[in-house]
């Protein structure tokens, strides 16, 4: 566990302590069959969209784990269907330190919607089948189903008994060739929080309600690994993964038809290799000035972390079709983004490859690094005024666009007036053509791979604006293709008809001027 979420988390447990009275050691609550189930309700105030650091979560030692089946002890069970129609009570919870549960095709259905949403999304409670206490839960074959909000396929724990679940308890879930189906808002196929682990292999996972992911990384996040299958989401405010931990995707499709692909959120990776990532946002979220494919965003405010906080996309070997809004958009954070072999298909109007600036989360920075080799990028990279970019094209990545800081919002607003910070590295064997005049900051590499195709590429201070009219000649770049012809003007070959024209210093000038064009 990283520093800054250990600091999170001491500050919650802490807090927790002091409103609650009881000892950070001992965080679990009571875990009960439906036969034994209080109908007390839980008293907790929903989760913000952004917590606070004043805010505390709810008190895990009053929630209520009830379930129509609870295993404690090592158990292997085949082919057995199992339910429960119940509000607030999981089909199964599987529990007991380093108890191995082994579930062969399973048939596992679940109504009855929650009550509280903060207690599912952060303990699972509702979800069809709930594993927690450090206990190892493997599910190979067979269909998990839920109709119900609230309600998640499959939720890891990590936190029960824990110190906050700064590193987890332990609990490891591995799931194989089964099918998994949620059809309520709020209901993942797949949920973590606290650090719970997950192995995944082919699965196929669908979503069909609002804010369900395929993959959901919760609370305190978790480690996920997925290898094969199909993970694919309907509804709105449904990534295909969403995650705060880290998330590493093997020869997998993810699909998400009505959301952002992948959401990458405070000091997180996500990963994919030899894998396919399709993306519709077809609606903004509550917060957000535009749409996008793929976010890196810091979604709590930056007086929990020291500010250094980072989200980390890769993907090699596959391909990424986007069909709305930005493929790539990094707002208040420190995004990375790693190409490498990627085949990009870019269907959306806009055309923008990435976005580096505000949106409508605050406190944390506006950077970005990309990286790429043997990728192909069509569309603009839009760097708003409060943005930074690092950009390093290297071997066999083909770049079509151009840099621009003056843009608006999908609504219209202005965002940036001119552009931030913009450092590009072309390293050997990559090429960039311009499709519009660009400012940038600074240029590494070998210019003769830029082709200007007929616009102006300035490289000038960070005090350069959009605005300004390329009147410098030391400041543009242009191709040293045609000058160098003027050289035999010296030789009287043609009696000069003006006096100027013998004269050396012209013939040097684009020279000297190409000199310059390298800082």
């Amino acid at each position: 566990m990283n520093k800054q979420m250990l600091i999170r988390v001491l500050a919650i447990t802490t807090a927790a302590s002091v409103v609650f009275g009881f000892s950070s050691c001992n965080m679990g609550g009571r875990i009960t069959n439906s036969s034994e189930a209080s109908s007390s309700s839980i008293s907790t105030e929903p989760t913000t969209e952004e917590t606070t650091s004043t805010e505390t979560e709810p008190d895990k030692s009053q929630i209520d784990f009830k379930a129509s089946k609870n295993i404690s002890v090592e158990t292997t069970e085949k082919k057995k269907a199992y339910q429960s129609k119940n509000a607030d009570e999981c089909v199964i919870i599987a529990t007991g330190e380093k108890k191995k549960i082994n579930l062969s095709a399973p048939d596992i259905k679940k109504a009855g919607d929650t009550s509280n949403a903060d207690n599912s999304a952060i303990f699972g409670v509702n979800s069809a089948v709930l594993a927690m206490g450090n206990s190892r839960l493997y599910i190979a074959g067979g269909s998990i189903t839920t109709e119900a909000n609230g309600a998640a396929g499959v939720f890891g724990y990590a936190g029960y008994g824990n110190v906050a679940g700064i590193t987890g308890d332990g609990t490891r879930v591995t799931l194989s060739d089964a099918k998994i189906t949620t059809s309520g808002d709020n209901s993942a196929g797949i949920a973590t929080s606290y650090g719970a682990t997950f192995g995944i292999t082919n699965l196929t996972v669908q979503t069909s309600g609002k804010n369900s992911p395929a993959i959901s990384l919760g609370k305190n996040g978790g480690n996920v690994t997925i290898t094969k299958g199909t993970y694919t989401t309907n509804g709105t405010g449904s990534p295909a993964v969403y995650g705060t931990g880290t998330v590493t995707v093997k020869s997998s499709n993810l699909i998400a038809n009505n959301s952002e692909g992948v959401v990458v959120d405070e000091n997180s990776t996500v990963s994919f290799a030899d894998s396919n990532l399709t993306c519709n946002n077809t609606a903004r979220g509550e917060k957000a000035r535009f749409q996008y494919g793929v976010l890196l965003y810091q979604k709590v405010p930056v007086n929990y972390f020291d500010n250094n906080t980072m989200a980390v996309f890769s993907m090699s070997n596959g391909t990424l079709t986007n069909k709305a809004g930005h493929i790539f958009h990094i707002t208040n954070t420190k995004g990375v983004v790693n190409l490498s072999n990627v085949k990009i298909v870019n269907e959306a109007k806009e055309n923008v490859f990435l976005y580096v600036g505000p949106d409508g989360w605050t406190g944390g920075n506006n950077v970005a690094i990309l990286n790429t080799t043997n990728t192909a990028i069509n569309g603009d990279i839009l760097v708003a005024k409060e943005g930074k970019l690092n950009a390093n094209f290297s071997t066999g990545t083909v770049f079509t666009g151009s840099f621009k800081g003056d843009f608006k919002d999908a609504d219209g607003k202005p965002v940036s007036s001119e552009p931030g910070i913009i450092h590009v590295n072309l390293g050997t064997g990559a090429t960039w053509t311009l499709t519009d005049d660009t400012f940038i900051t600074s240029f590494s590499g070998n210019i003769e791979n830029v082709n200007l195709n007929g616009h102006t590429l300035n490289i000038s201070g960070e005090t350069t604006k959009p605005t300004a009219a390329p009147t410098s000649k030391p400041a543009t770049v242009k191709k040293p293709t045609k000058k160098p012809t003027k050289k035999p003007t010296k030789k009287p070959t043609k009696k000069p008809k003006k006096k100027a024209t013998p004269k050396p210093a012209e013939t040097t000038n684009p020279n000297a001027q190409q000199g310059q064009q390298n800082p």
